[in-house]
């Protein structure tokens, strides 16, 4: 972190959603926030954007947690636009599992093509089209596998599958207990069923297994209107206030 940004408040990071948890932004070499690839949409649509928890900006550029991850990101934003190399990195957050990232370049055509619609000149401008690093944030506070899943594949009751989904999260189990308002005995008692219908052995080949679930999406209903919110993304929204309260 440069020392601008060590004198500049940290605001909050906004990023383009790709799902519950997980969100898509594109930086240049300074970890500046660039517009995404594409036209932009209509005029007044509203932006599929939501704060990305872990990240922030200062000074204009990506800011991270904790400082001894800046050079990090850095450097990985780096090696990905000079080398074409993708990097998978951890960053860690206060509290809460690590904000796991994945970056790489952003193709050179498609890089082209944006920067033309986003600053509307010519074609022949297209060879100073600034390179762009795609980085795609995945929170795993934010996911979770489905409910009703969990309860098909395992004979869970719907108390049992609230909890087991919020262990595949990554919640402990005094924080579910508060989150459901519920004595954390009658927690314990609901994730030792679960280990028996599950036939895991321990609680961590339990949340191994819980993840692994997070493959099975809920069957979309053929009636569902364009503009309905999805089930996991309703699911998500009780998980953000575990967010907040850290």
């Amino acid at each position: 972190m440069n020392l601008a940004q060590a004198a500049s408040p940290r605001q909050p990071l906004a990023a383009g959603t790709e799902g519950p948890g997980r969100w898509r932004l594109w930086v240049d070499r300074e970890l500046r926030p660039l517009a995404p690839p594409g036209p932009p949409g209509p005029p007044g649509a509203p932006a599929a954007s939501s704060r990305v928890p872990g990240l922030a900006l200062a000074a204009g550029r990506l800011s991270t947690e904790r400082a001894t991850d800046q050079p990090r990101l850095r450097r990985a934003v780096r090696e990905a636009l000079d080398h074409g190399r993708a990097a998978w990195l951890s960053l860690t957050r206060t509290h809460r599992l690590p904000l796991m990232l994945t970056i790489d370049a952003e193709p050179a055509a498609v890089t082209a093509a944006a920067f033309t619609a986003f600053t509307a000149v010519t074609a022949a401008a297209d060879d100073r089209a600034p390179p762009r690093a795609r980085i795609l944030l995945c929170d795993p506070h934010r996911i979770e596998p489905d409910r009703v899943a969990l309860q098909s594949l395992f004979g869970l009751t719907a108390a049992e599958a609230a909890v087991a989904a919020r262990l595949a999260a990554g919640w402990h189990p005094p924080q579910i207990a508060a989150e459901l308002g519920v004595q954390p005995n009658t927690v314990a008692a609901q994730i030792k069923r679960t280990l028996a219908k599950t036939g895991a052995g321990r609680q961590a080949a339990l949340v191994a297994l819980l993840r692994g679930c997070t493959a099975c999406e809920p069957p979309a209903p053929a009636n569902r209107g364009a503009g309905l919110p999805d089930q996991a993304m309703t699911a998500d929204r009780g998980l953000a206030r575990l967010g907040a309260s850290d």
